[in-house]
């Protein structure tokens, strides 16, 4: 289980709590909970966070900078009695530059990177947020939605992005405009390394809507030949 509780600043400069909830099933064994605090963190954060089960979501995700968040790695069944006496641990280390600690079952970890800001409050606030999902865990809204479908070619230049012509009507209902897009491979490279995955902004490209606006539509799903490359946002199930 991952549990992650975000402060996040979108580029026009709204603000607010995201919380994302993921569960690894038999996805990720056991050693890794056992590696190094250090090491359980980044490997489950940064490579295998596992499967979205549920999400509170206060800004559409894509594009925004996290000024805080509040980790926990844990089995995914573990009490949440756990996790609470693991964040209280955690509370009394603020001190430290980096928060990190593991106390029977759960490792976590805080940061902050906005000084001057009440290290306390900001901890308090996220850890509310994460602990409220996950007692209550649910299904993010946007899950009900069917999402669009985007198709990914390539030719010997770059890439190719296009929504399936199925979905047009529909995203022209939306207020949408299905727009064909390139981009050379040297430049796709280049977008990664400065703004991370690629998927969410090539699907407002190619449909002309807002991240908002494509929420409300279920997001979209990127296909190459009829194989799933790609989904924005990542779904549950």
């Amino acid at each position: 289980m991952y549990l992650s509780a975000q402060r996040v600043r979108s580029p026009r400069g709204e603000s607010g709590v995201n919380v994302l909830l993921f569960r690894h099933g038999e996805a990720v064994p056991g050693a890794i909970l056992g590696l190094p605090v250090p090491e359980t963190l980044a490997r489950v954060s940064q490579q295998q966070p596992g499967k979205l089960f549920a999400s509170r979501l206060a800004l559409t995700p894509g594009g925004n900078s996290v000024e805080a968040f509040l980790d926990l790695v844990a089995p995914d069944d573990a009490p949440i009695e756990r996790l609470e006496a693991a964040i209280v641990a955690l509370r009394s280390r603020l001190d430290e530059e980096r928060p990190q600690l593991r106390l029977d079952l759960v490792t976590a970890e805080f940061s902050m990177n906005r000084p001057g800001e009440d290290a306390h409050a900001r901890f308090d606030e996220l850890a509310s947020a994460a602990l409220e999902l996950y007692r209550a865990p649910a299904s993010p809204a946007w899950e009900a939605a069917v999402p669009l479908s985007v198709r990914v070619e390539h030719d010997e230049e770059g890439w190719i992005f296009s929504v399936e012509a199925a979905d047009h009507e529909r995203l022209r209902a939306a207020g949408g405009a299905p727009t064909r897009v390139r981009m050379r491979f040297d430049v796709a490279d280049d977008f990664r390394a400065m703004h991370g995955n690629l998927y969410p902004h090539v699907a407002q490209w190619v449909t002309s809507l807002s991240a908002e606006q494509l929420l409300a539509l279920g997001g979209a799903r990127f296909f190459e030949g009829e194989q799933i490359v790609g989904e924005w946002p990542r779904r549950t199930r």
